[in-house]
């Protein structure tokens, strides 16, 4: 072999892409469905096909030369087939000269195999991440016949019976779901994989060959085998090192190896990605459109997209008024109407309708035919009423609702989803009446509100649930499709082909839901290339999609060069290329990939999915994240939710908290139900749940969950995606934003101003008037730049005041709840009237008679609802619950945003959405927004919107400061501000600590005396404890973990003690840590009355004492960590800014010289002389006595 040919073997990669071209004899994929004879009899859905889709299908033919008819799911599966074969794995650069030779298996031995090689480079780095949520295994068998299929694994036989005994099958069905947990296998290392159950593996390699993969894999036991994958699965996008689910079969009882093939065995890619039933179908007809969706779905619900959709409003509230007629087993028509006015009345179906825009009365003519529907399904499947005259609709009687809403996770399988019903059927099999067969089995049922079209989007909804029920043991080999408008219901049966399809699409949605963004690194920077998406179909349907700005905008410069004249998608893309430019679509694909690397980041510090299936309960509550073995004592309903007691002795509750987001499990089940803590104590945890979980699940142990859910990704992308639009207010932030155009101004306000605000003005100084006046001048925005201590708060609440005045409207906003309510507290002393929208738990409680609750109280309408929103002039939202209907149907003369210098900009954008014009308040010097990323730090993501536009001319400044006397003030200038902070009152320049009792100081240690000095110039002082690293703990102590400081803890816990006695009140104290673990320390150490937080915590707050914990003692050889949080100016600044009359900062100076912000801020005290080196046996300083206090 030459050089050449040995580099380009070197040069092949799975992530390669395989063109159609590479692999000329590909077949297409078909999706099998068989109805019912009767469903087949009249429904058009299974087709004869044409020659060629036979001949493609040829090597899918249970016997040889016999045919199958096809479906015309199989052409749709083309298109999706064609969007893979773009994106598949090939290594062997002469396939398309063997494949060109036959489309069978040659006789001759194969061409040599191609072993994956990974090629780097000298100069740049390309690392491609694979986010991880959830999933585990695959176990369906794969028989030709479906009626002939079992389930691989029995399991619970009747598992929605009200009473079971613990039989052999559920005790199988246990042991299944105990398979997935990997750190309780058994310890003797077995010497093969028993493939024939499904068994989650690491791959280690992967072979290309012609017709097939071979994939070598180890599992827990670090056992090696050798799997062969033939057919469809070895187009499966996947890489050595992922986590892969295998269920195969070997060929013969000698064979060496195991097969998947089309017929047999299943492959699950991307197994910790459980991925929605939904989600799978919707790609059937194009998968960048379910991918685009999946990631960018609030896009529709942004102000200039929300259009009222009746559909989903009436498709919603039937699916409602259903299952509760069937809960409730109500029969008479009567009833079922009274029952449809109830749930109109109900306060989620009256913010349903407003937000729809529809009125009750309208809603309730729409819903009145399912009404009449309604009851015709009761009388004839629940009352056992036939028709007169024989139809072709599923002919059987449901003998029992097993559950509703059933939540269905499936490791084994990748998939989750709610199932509409679950019901227990009965059907005679027998064409004799005299001898009659019943057949009883459990069935999902699919309800469907539009008009009836068994599209293949709803039969492979119906067969991916059949699959995951027989998963859970329940052998269900079809289900029920139910199209309630006109009342035609049949039964769907899956082929095994049909799962094996749907599998398939499942791993390829699996796939391009976990891309993540190509980093691109080099000697001199980082970049980021936008996300993988699958290739664009081509039809009619693309003009009409909510998508295709965002599709156009992802198209690569080869893609759009294959686009046809004819192709929708040209036409979109010229119309898109006339009002945006490769600025405008580079910040958004930019923030989209830093918005997927952060989650990424994120998801590392939540609990993992994963650890659900494949860790015992008992070790994941060691973890910290899961309480165990808990009993359910009582559930009791309240306004329409189910409040859930569990019970269980030595409960660690310090790992959950009150409003916490949580899923609940058994020992059989992953997730039966979720919802939210409401108390947690050391015997008992309550939970606030949608739907009992005892009708289903009784007499069993439970397990509640921490969630890693977050919902704040697809928030994100949707406000930053929604800057594509062709709308105006799109294109006014556009200018703002992205071109950053500059504030403009009118240069005169009318008269009549001053006369309306001129009792506003005299509360307030001439650099907030100042601030005031340019807001009502600005145009489009504006910033005000507060530093600390400034009064932006008084400055805000003087603004909406005079805006009142002058009959504006005005949104408030910001990042915490903390930050909206301090602003609306001012405004209830003014008398102001106001709505607050948020959860009642999360507000002050002195804002709860103006919460959207208490004030809509009384609302019965949706009309009724819009007069009260509109009455009020101010809203309150924070940036995150600004995805508020009201906010869709709104739009407010002014938007202020205090805080904004902590809100990402994707998060700030949905209020500006709302608003005519934008204020921006904050203190760039201070927080910025949280990227835990390194690379999206560098990339840009913690720049927060303020600091973008932040300009001489764009922002105005408030210097006079009425915080910190003037010995802490000239820290913080010396710091950051550069002398601009001036003191606004002498009374504060002068302050000093409020000692009541100062006799104490003469019975305290000299050191201490020094350090709480009452002279104003030694308001802040630097104790010095020099290097702590070294010395020697009591054996009584706690081991150190990481930059935990025993010995500053001790110091801190003396002089709290000192300042109590000597008359300093507990809440006016703070103390300060820069890292977590310092912190759980000082408050295991420090008295409760005393507030200890991080810097984060102590934002936009102030105490008369700060003492700051710098924690760090590190030797001058040890390496500092690149992003280290001591390296971080703005976190210092906060901390410096925070006390009004003493700042004591300790901390090893030689360490903390190393940080640029610290070497900056011990140069401002060494200047004025205020550094205190601390030695043992001088000033009655010792370590040794301090300790003593921690024992």
């Amino acid at each position: 072999m030459n050089s050449e040919d040995r580099q380009s073997k070197l040069e092949e990669s799975p992530t390669k892409q395989r063109t159609p071209r590479q692999l000329p004899c590909q077949k297409k994929v078909g999706i099998y469905f068989a109805q019912s004879k009767n469903a087949m009899d009249t429904s058009s859905i299974i087709t004869g096909s044409s020659e060629s889709d036979e001949e493609d299908l040829e090597d899918d033919l249970p016997e040889k030369g016999k045919k199958r008819t096809a479906d015309p799911l199989a052409k749709k599966l083309t298109k999706i087939r064609k969007t893979f074969d773009n994106n598949i794995t090939i290594a062997n650069e002469e396939s398309e000269e063997i494949d060109t030779e036959t489309s069978g298996y040659s006789s001759e031995k194969p061409s040599p195999k191609k072993i994956l090689q990974i090629s780097s480079s000298s100069n740049v780095e390309l690392t491609t991440k694979t986010k991880s949520t959830s999933s585990n295994d695959i176990i369906v068998d794969n028989k030709e016949n479906v009626s002939e299929t079992q389930g691989t694994l029995d399991g619970l036989d009747d598992l929605f019976e009200e009473e079971w005994t613990y039989t052999k099958k559920e005790k199988e069905s246990v042991e299944m779901l105990d398979d997935f947990f990997e750190d309780d296998w058994s310890y003797e290392k077995e010497n093969t994989i028993d493939f024939s159950k499904a068994k989650r593996c690491i791959i280690i390699d992967i072979v290309w060959e012609r017709t097939e993969i071979t994939l070598t894999v180890k599992d827990v036991h670090e056992v090696a085998a050798t799997v062969k994958c033939s057919g469809t699965w070895r187009y499966t996008k996947i890489q050595p090192g992922e986590a892969i689910i295998i269920k195969a079969i070997k060929e013969t009882p000698e064979a060496k190896h195991w097969t998947v093939n089309n017929n047999s065995g299943f492959i699950i890619s991307q197994p910790d990605t459980l991925v929605s039933g939904t989600s799978v179908v919707g790609a059937l007809f194009c998968n960048r459109r379910s991918t685009l969706q999946e990631k960018f779905r609030l896009i529709e619900s942004l102000p200039h997209n929300n259009v009222g959709n009746n559909y989903m409003l009436t498709g919603s509230l039937t699916h409602e008024l259903f299952q509760t007629v069937l809960d409730e087993k109500i029969t008479d028509a009567k009833k079922i109407s009274a029952l449809l006015d109830d749930i109109l009345k109900s306060r989620n179906a009256i913010q349903m309708m407003y937000s729809a825009g529809i009125s009750r009365q309208d809603c309730r003519n729409l819903m009145l035919p399912a009404v009449g529907q309604i009851h015709k399904f009761i009388q004839r499947y629940i009352v056992g009423i036939e028709p007169e005259t024989p139809d072709q609709n599923y002919n059987g009687k449901i003998e029992k609702i097993c559950d509703i809403e059933e939540n269905v996770w499936l490791p084994s399988l990748g998939l989750k989803g709610k199932i509409d019903l679950t019901i227990e059927i009965s059907q005679n099999k027998s064409k004799n009446k005299m001898f009659p067969n019943v057949e009883r089995k459990v069935v999902p049922l699919e309800l469907k509100t539009g008009r009836s079209s068994f599209s293949s989007e709803h039969q492979g909804q119906l067969i991916l649930y059949t699959m995951m029920m027989n998963e859970t043991g329940r052998k269900a080999d079809s289900g029920l499709l139910l199209y309630l408008r006109e009342n035609i219901m049949r039964e769907i049966i899956g082929s095994n082909n049909a799962q094996r399809d749907l599998i398939t699409l499942r791993n390829t949605v699996a796939y391009y839901s976990t891309r993540q963004p190509t980093i691109v690194k080099t000697k001199e920077e980082e970049s980021v290339l936008p996300m993988e998406f699958p290739k664009p179909i081509n039809h009619r349907a693309c003009a009409q999609c909510p998508y295709n700005t965002l599709c156009t905008t992802y198209l690569t410069e080869e893609e759009k060069k294959e686009l046809s004249v004819s192709h929708p998608l040209k036409a979109i893309d010229e119309k898109v290329a006339d009002y945006l430019t490769q600025e405008h679509i580079d910040y958004v694909t930019k923030w989209v990939s830093l918005l997927q690397i952060e989650e990424d980041a994120e998801n590392q510090d939540l609990v993992s999915w994963k650890d659900v299936w494949t860790l015992e309960p008992l070790k994941r509550e060691k973890r910290g994240s899961c309480i165990s073995n808990l009993n359910l004592v009582s559930v009791s309903e309240i306004n329409g939710r189910y409040l859930h007691k569990f019970q269980r002795l030595d409960i660690n509750a310090t790992d959950f908290c009150e409003n916490e987001y949580v899923i609940i499990s058994t020992m059989t089940r992953i997730n039966v139900c979720s919802g939210f803590i409401d108390s947690v104590s050391s015997e008992t945890v309550t939970v606030h749940c949608d739907k009992n979980i005892t009708k289903v699940y009784k007499d069993t142990v439970y397990h509640i969950d921490k969630s890693s859910f977050n919902s704040f990704l697809v928030q994100n992308m949707s406000h930053v995606g929604g800057l594509l639009d062709d709308h105006e207010t799109c294109s006014q932030l556009r200018k703002i934003i992205i071109e950053r155009k500059p504030a403009t101004f009118q240069t005169k306000l009318p008269p009549s101003i001053m006369e309306v605000g001129e009792d506003i003005f005299k509360k307030i100084n001439e650099h907030q008037k100042q601030a005031i006046l340019q807001a009502l001048r600005a145009d489009n925005y504006l910033l005000i730049k507060g530093f600390p201590g400034t009064g932006k708060t008084q400055t805000l609440v003087a603004l909406i005041e005079l805006l009142l005045k002058l009959d504006k409207s005005v949104l408030i906003t910001a990042h915490t709840n903390t930050a909206v309510d301090n602003i609306l507290l001012k405004l209830i002393e003014r008398k102001i009237d106001f709505i607050r929208f948020g959860n009642s738990t999360k507000t002050h409680p002195n804002i709860a008679p103006m919460l959207e609750a208490n004030v809509t109280e009384h609302c019965d309408s949706p009309e009724s609802l819009h007069t009260v929103y509109c009455s009020k002039k101010v809203v309150g939202v924070t940036c995150y619950g600004a995805t508020h209907a009201h906010l869709s149907r709104r739009k407010f003369d002014i938007c202020i945003v205090d805080e904004s210098t902590q809100v990402l900009q994707p998060t700030l954008l949905r209020p500006l959405y709302s608003a005519s014009k934008f204020i921006l308040v904050g203190d760039p010097e201070q927080l910025p927004p949280i990227a835990k990323n390194n690379t999206a730090r560098k990339l840009g993501m913690n720049e927060s919107l303020f600091s973008r536009l932040d300009s001489k001319n764009n922002a105005v400044v408030l210097k006079l400061q009425y915080r910190m006397n003037s010995c802490i003030m000239d820290i913080a200038n010396k710091l950051t501000y550069h002398d601009q902070l001036q003191i606004g009152c002498e009374k504060v320049g002068k302050a000093t600590m409020p000692v009541t009792n100062i006799a104490e100081f003469e019975s305290c240690e000299k050191w201490i005396r020094k350090t709480l000095s009452l002279r104003l110039k030694n308001s802040a002082i630097f104790l010095n404890t020099s290097a702590t690293y070294h010395l020697t703990l009591d054996e009584t102590l706690e081991e150190r973990k990481g930059s935990s400081n025993y010995w500053e803890a001790a110091m801190i816990l003396r002089l709290i003690e000192v300042l109590k006695k000597l008359g300093i009140e507990t809440q006016t104290i703070g103390v300060i840590a820069p890292y977590r673990v310092q912190v759980h320390l000082l408050r295991k150490v420090v008295p409760n009355d005393i507030e200890v937080n991080t810097v984060d915590q102590y934002q936009g707050r102030d105490k008369s004492v700060i003492i700051y914990s710098c924690s760090k003692s590190i030797s001058k050889d040890t390496k500092i960590q690149e992003f280290d949080i001591l390296e971080d100016q703005q976190r210092l600044t906060v901390a410096v800014t925070r006390a009004k009359h003493k700042l004591i900062i300790i901390g090893d100076v030689n360490t903390l010289q190393r940080f640029t912000p610290f070497n900056k801020l011990i140069t401002a005290f060494r200047s004025h002389e205020r550094i205190y080196d601390l030695k043992d046996g001088e000033d009655d300083f010792s370590f040794t006595d301090l300790l003593r206090l921690l024992l």
